[in-house]
């Protein structure tokens, strides 16, 4: 499944290489996950642990994601739906332009055994 190339704002949407297969981690990946510091790789499934640079995006996107919110509910006097609604296209817009810094600057390596 390719990804349209208006998500990717231009950005080759394979960079990161798996460390344990070598095979390139989608960009779909990295966007769709629950938590884009923890990832399994597509391809043979290892676990993997995002390093220092993408662990602080996760201090920087959530709280803006709070902060567009508050600024929705404050702002909107529509129902809720309304408001969610906006913080999920809001969400997606913050989301991209981190999933494509990732891409190109950050690195994953294989989560250990807890």
């Amino acid at each position: 499944m390719a990804v349209p190339e208006l998500l990717t704002l231009g950005v080759s949407t394979r960079m990161i290489p798996c460390p344990h297969c070598k095979q390139p981690i989608p960009f779909r990946t990295i966007l769709f996950a629950p938590y884009p510091v923890w990832i399994s790789c597509p391809n043979c499934r290892t676990k993997l642990v995002g390093d220092r640079f993408i662990k602080i995006q996760g201090f920087v996107v959530v709280p803006i994601l709070a902060i567009m919110l508050g600024v929705a509910i404050v702002l909107t006097r529509q129902p809720l739906l309304y408001e969610l609604g906006m913080v999920i296209v809001g969400s997606f817009v913050v989301a991209i332009p981190c999933v494509a810094a990732t891409l190109r600057w950050g690195r994953y390596i294989l989560r250990g055994p807890k």
